[in-house]
């Protein structure tokens, strides 16, 4: 598939339908404009079964990728989690050091109930 140069096409429509398009694309969180000219294309394609199976195949190749994307995201929230954890522990470990280890500090005074550290 050539990549076309796209030009810009404007759309008068009732105030409804914009509002009923905008509720649409919020649904799949989207913005109405891509949701408007998705909606285009497939009306454009519906009669074309290779240009709808590449239609398709274009989505699920877009889907893939922000799939990808997502878990790499989730491993480098994780890996961070797990950085923060140390850390707490290891802060831990040097207020009690500091406090002369014998368990006199009243280390609950420095956590949150979440055991998050106040600020």
């Amino acid at each position: 598939m050539s990549r076309e140069k796209t030009r810009v096409v404007s759309l008068r429509l009732p105030a409804s339908e914009i509002e009923a398009l905008r509720e649409r694309a919020a649904r799949v969180r989207g913005t109405h404009t891509a949701l408007a000219r998705e909606m285009i294309r497939a009306g454009l394609a519906a009669g074309d079964g290779p240009a709808v199976a590449e239609r398709l195949m274009r989505l699920d190749r877009k889907l893939a990728a922000v799939d990808q994307n997502t878990q790499a995201i989730f491993a480098r929230i994780e890996a961070q989690a797990e950085t923060l954890a140390h850390l707490a522990a290891m802060l831990d470990a040097l207020i009690a050091a500091l406090s002369g280890g014998d368990g006199s500090a009243d280390q609950s005074s420095a956590h949150e109930p979440d055991g998050a550290y106040a600020r």
